[in-house]
C-alpha cells in the first residue's frame, strides 16, 4: 500500500516537471514576443517622431531654396539715361541729345539706345553767309535670351545723315538700317562676341539692299568705382576687302549715381562724312548724361 502511494507521488512530480518545462518555454516565448512588439513599436514612435520633426525642417528648405531661385529669377534692373550735348562758335553750332534706356533680368535683357544731332555750319562771303544743316539719326537695340554660356539675339542698328539744302556734291542723304539675328558669347570678363546675319538697306549714291554675315564686339568694363569704360563694334562682311566698320567708345566719369560726363568718340565708313563724299567719318563729343537705376 505504501508503496503504491510512494509510486503514484512519484508519477505526480514527473508530470507536474514534465508540464512545467513546457510551459516555462511558452512564457518565455510569450514575454520575448511582447517585448519584440514593444521594442517594435518604441522603434516605430521613433522613426514617425523623426520624420515629423524631419518634415517641417526639409520643406523650409525647400521653400527658402525655391523664394532664393524665385528671387534671383524674378532680379531686375532697369536703367534710364539722358545725353546731352551742346556747342557753338562763330563758324558753326552743335546740339546732340541721347536717350538710352535698358532692362535686364537674369534670363533675358533689352536696350534702346537712340539720338539724334544737329550741326548747323556757315561759311562767309563778301556777299553773304551760307548756311548749311546736318542731321545725323542713330539708333542701336537689341533683345537678348540668355542660354547659359552662350546667348541668343535680335538687333536693329541705324545711322542716317540728312542735309539740308540740297548738294550735288555731297549728296543729301547718306547712312544704313541693320535687321540682325544671331548668336553671342562672353570671350572675357567684360568682352562679348557676337555673330549674326543681317539684312542691310544702306544709302549711298543708290540704294543698296543686301543680306550678309555680321561680326560684332561689345565691351564694357569698370575701370575704377567711378569710370566705365564700353563700346561697340559691327564689321559687315568681315575679313574682306570690301568691310565696313561702324565703331562708338565712350568712356564715363561718375560724379554721383544720377550725374555723369562722357567722352564718346565714332568712327565709321558706312556713310559719306560731313565735309567730303567719301572715307571715314570721325566725331568727338562731350556730353552730360543724367541717369537713374531702378532694381
Amino acid at each position: 500500500m505504501k508503496l503504491r502511494r510512494v509510486g503514484l507521488l512519484l508519477m505526480l512530480l514527473v508530470g507536474a516537471e514534465m508540464f512545467a518545462v513546457p510551459l516555462a518555454a511558452e512564457t518565455r516565448s510569450t514575454d520575448a514576443s511582447s517585448s519584440g512588439i514593444s521594442n517594435n513599436q518604441a522603434q516605430s514612435s521613433k522613426a514617425e517622431n523623426s520624420a515629423k520633426k524631419a518634415a517641417p525642417a526639409g520643406a523650409a528648405t525647400k521653400q527658402a531654396a525655391g523664394s532664393t531661385t524665385a528671387g534671383a529669377k524674378s532680379k531686375v534692373t532697369s536703367r534710364t539715361e539722358a545725353e546731352i550735348s551742346a556747342l557753338t562758335s562763330e563758324t558753326s553750332d552743335q546740339l546732340y541729345g541721347r536717350v538710352n534706356v535698358s532692362r535686364m533680368t537674369g534670363r533675358s535683357g533689352w536696350w534702346i539706345r537712340a539720338g539724334y544731332g544737329l550741326t548747323k555750319t556757315r561759311t562767309y562771303s563778301a556777299k553773304k553767309v551760307n548756311e548749311t544743316e546736318v542731321g545725323t539719326f542713330s539708333l542701336d537695340s537689341q533683345y537678348r535670351r540668355d542660354g547659359g554660356h552662350k546667348y541668343t539675339f535680335i538687333s536693329a542698328v541705324a545711322t542716317i545723315r540728312n542735309r539740308s539744302p540740297y548738294s550735288s556734291v555731297y549728296g543729301d542723304k547718306t547712312g544704313y538700317y541693320m535687321l540682325s539675328a544671331g548668336i553671342g558669347k562672353t570671350v572675357m570678363p567684360g568682352l562679348e562676341g557676337e555673330l549674326a546675319l543681317a539684312k542691310i538697306t544702306r544709302y549711298e549714291d543708290e540704294t543698296d539692299h543686301r543680306i550678309t554675315p555680321v561680326y560684332s564686339l561689345r565691351l564694357k568694363t569698370d575701370l575704377t568705382d567711378s569710370m566705365i569704360l564700353d563700346g561697340d563694334t559691327h564689321l559687315v562682311q568681315p575679313f574682306t576687302e570690301d568691310t565696313l566698320v561702324d565703331t562708338r567708345v565712350n568712356l564715363t566719369y561718375k560724379f554721383t549715381p544720377s550725374l555723369s560726363i562722357r567722352l564718346t568718340y565714332v568712327a565709321n565708313n558706312m556713310l559719306s562724312p560731313v565735309q567730303e563724299r567719301t572715307g571715314w567719318d570721325r566725331s568727338f563729343r562731350i556730353s552730360l548724361v543724367f541717369g537713374s537705376t531702378r532694381n
